[in-house]
């Protein structure tokens, strides 16, 4: 009896684990595309999330975009194979509040 309650037990929290796991990872945010947009709180905050993201790329540009008539930056990095990524990022919450 001892044995099939711990099995049920190891088994529930496995599987309670488990999705909890996935459901973290297929909600994250990655800012490759204006569906998976990062919000931003300043240019700042962008840069760091490519350091934390993208840590050996360089940064080849910055762009101001308008998508839905929202305001994005859209960062241009080069990885160290040579391919490019970008990043898109919300800045609707700082964008033209500093003029």
């Amino acid at each position: 009896m001892k044995k099939s309650v711990l099995y049920f037990v190891i088994t529930a929290c496995s599987f309670v684990i488990t999705s909890c796991g996935s459901a973290n990872i297929s909600d994250q945010k990655d800012g490759l595309s204006y569906e998976t947009v990062i919000k931003a709180k300043s240019v700042e905050n962008e840069y760091s999330f490519i350091r934390q993201n993208c840590n050996d790329c360089k940064v080849k540009s910055q762009s101001l975009s308008e998508n839905n008539g929202k305001p994005f930056d859209v960062i241009t990095v080069e990885k160290t194979d040579g391919t490019t990524l970008k990043y898109y990022f919300d800045i609707k919450s700082f964008y033209g509040k500093f003029y």
